[in-house]
């Protein structure tokens, strides 16, 4: 009988574990995504600020920088 006690005790931690790692991890991805929201607002302002100070960087560059920030 001691046996399956401690086999239903490491059964318990092993889910108690399991479930901490997951809520965690959730939680830190649904962080990254709503810093990357927030911030994300910033970093066109700062573009649109840069672009119109910075003449001497072709648009085609300008163009493929936009293109990759849309994508983040």
């Amino acid at each position: 009988m001691e046996f399956f006690l401690v086999i239903e005790q490491g059964l318990d931690l092993m889910l108690t574990g399991m479930m901490t790692v997951f809520i965690f991890l959730g939680l830190l991805i649904l962080l990254i995504n709503i810093s990357s929201f927030i911030f994300k607002e910033d970093i066109n302002k700062k573009n649109i600020e840069n672009t119109n100070k910075s003449s001497s960087i072709p648009n085609d560059h300008l163009q493929i920088i936009n293109q990759i920030n849309k994508r983040i």
